[in-house]
C-alpha cells in the first residue's frame, strides 16, 4: 500500500518513490536498459529505502524487426507449430489483428531452434506480436502476416455447371455456392488435393481424361486441406463426338445472314453450330437439334 520506484544499487536517497501500490501491484517504467532495485516508501512515510532482497533487470525494447520470417504463411484453425527466423533465441510470441500487438500478451514460449506452437481459433489475417527474452513489451513484426483458413466444408459447393461434359475436352464448368479456392474432379471416395484454382466467380477449365461419374474435391485454404463435397451432385463425363457424327446435312448451301433450318443426318440430338474449317475447337455448339 505504498509507494516505489526503480533506480540504480545506492541512489534510493535521491529517488522519489512515486508509483502508488495497490493490491501489491504497480505500473512502472523505466527508461534505459540496466540492473535496478526497488526504493519503497512505506505508507505514510516520507523515506526512499532500498529493497535488499531482489533485483529488476531492464533489456532493450525489442525491435520490430526481432523477427525476419516465419515458416509457413497460411495454417488451419487450431494448433500449429511455426518456426520463426531470428537472430535474437527465445523469447515469446503471439498472433494477433494487425494493430492489436499492444493489448496482447506473447504468451507462446520460443525454443532456441525458433519454433512455437501457436493456437489460433479463428479465420482472419493476423501479423506477429514478438517479446525479446527478459521483456515485457509486445511488438508488431514488420512484415509478417499469417492467414488462418476455416477447415473446408463437405457442402460448399452447391452443384455443377454444366453436370455433362466431354472427354478429354477443356470444358469450362461452373461451381455454384462457391467463388475462389481449388477444386477438381475424381470417383467418389478417391479425392486428393486439388489443383485447379477458381477464377473468383467459382468457374475454371478443366480436362477430364477418362469417362464416368465424378464428385466434386473442392479446398476453401489453397490446398491446406480438402473435402469431397457431399451437396454438389455428380458430373457426368461422356465419350468425345466423332469426327462422323453427323454424316450429312440438308440444305447444303444457304443465304447469308438469313436465319434457314438445316436437317442433320445421324446424331441429331445435340448442339450444332458452324465455323470454317479448323476452328471448331473455338466455337461453341449452341443451336439444340
Amino acid at each position: 500500500a505504498g509507494l516505489a520506484t526503480f533506480a540504480t544499487a545506492g541512489n534510493c536517497g535521491a529517488a522519489t518513490p512515486s508509483v502508488s501500490m495497490t493490491a501489491a501491484k504497480g505500473s512502472f517504467t523505466v527508461a534505459s536498459p540496466g540492473t535496478y532495485v526497488m526504493c519503497y516508501r512505506a505508507s505514510g512515510g516520507s523515506d526512499s529505502v532500498e529493497q535488499t532482497s531482489f533485483t529488476l533487470t531492464v533489456v532493450a525494447a525489442t525491435s520490430a524487426s526481432a523477427v525476419s520470417g516465419i515458416s509457413v504463411s497460411a495454417v488451419l484453425e487450431g494448433t500449429t507449430t511455426i518456426q520463426l527466423t531470428s537472430s535474437i533465441t527465445d523469447g515469446s510470441a503471439v498472433f494477433a489483428a494487425s494493430g492489436a500487438c499492444g493489448s496482447s500478451t506473447p504468451s507462446v514460449s520460443i525454443d532456441g531452434s525458433g519454433n512455437g506452437a501457436f493456437t489460433i481459433a479463428s479465420a482472419g489475417s493476423y501479423v506477429l506480436c514478438y517479446r525479446a527474452a527478459g521483456g515485457s513489451d509486445s511488438i508488431e513484426q514488420s512484415g509478417i502476416t499469417l492467414t488462418v483458413y476455416a477447415p473446408t466444408s463437405a457442402t460448399a459447393v452447391s452443384g455443377v455447371t454444366p453436370t455433362s461434359v466431354s472427354l478429354s475436352w477443356p470444358s469450362a464448368i461452373a461451381l455454384n455456392g462457391v467463388t475462389s479456392g481449388l477444386a477438381g474432379f475424381a470417383s467418389s471416395g478417391s479425392c486428393v488435393t486439388p489443383t485447379t484454382t477458381l477464377d473468383g466467380t467459382g468457374s475454371a477449365t478443366f480436362t477430364l481424361g477418362a469417362t464416368g461419374t465424378y464428385v466434386v474435391c473442392y479446398s476453401s485454404s489453397t490446398g491446406l486441406d480438402h473435402a469431397e463435397q457431399s451437396s454438389a451432385g455428380n458430373l457426368q463425363v461422356i465419350a468425345a463426338t466423332l469426327a462422323t457424327a453427323v454424316t450429312a446435312i440438308s440444305p447444303t448451301s444457304i443465304t447469308v445472314n438469313h436465319a434457314t433450318d438445316i436437317t442433320l443426318t445421324g446424331d441429331s440430338a445435340g448442339l450444332a453450330t458452324f465455323a470454317t474449317a479448323g476452328n471448331c475447337g473455338a466455337a461453341t455448339p449452341s443451336v439444340s437439334m
